[in-house]
């Protein structure tokens, strides 16, 4: 995918996403760049005009993430009553390989009263 931003908004915007931890190649995919432009970019300074570019797209990617774990909560509470404990465990494994680096979790499910709680932590 061709990216028609200008460059100023192309080394804002890849700032703002390595600062969200996107890898090099993750963020030359979404730009439509190639690796060795993220990397230039990312030795340049943004511009003053457009650094609010980038903290916009990283304000708009942290409401994005809170809704999907929103809708995914709430999925997961209706479907929770007829689920089998055995998807439970893989729900598990699942958000277990998702979390970052640096996170910690810990996990309780009770197969009597249907109970569940993730909880993952990322740590400072």
């Amino acid at each position: 995918m061709k990216s028609d931003l200008p460059k100023p908004a192309k080394v804002a915007a890849t700032h703002a996403l390595y600062d969200l931890e996107f890898t090099q190649e993750k963020i030359a995919k979404i730009l439509g760049i190639g690796e060795r432009s993220v990397w230039r970019y990312l030795q340049e300074t943004p511009e003053d005009d457009w650094r609010q570019f980038g903290e916009n797209i990283k304000k708009l990617l942290h409401v994005k993430e809170d809704e999907v774990a929103s809708k995914t909560l709430m999925l997961i509470e209706e479907k929770l009553p007829h689920a089998q404990f055995r998807d439970l465990v893989g729900l598990y494994k699942i958000l277990r390989e998702l979390r970052g680096e640096g996170a910690s979790s810990s996990v309780e499910l009770k197969d009597g009263n249907r109970s569940i709680l993730f909880k993952i932590v990322q740590d400072k």
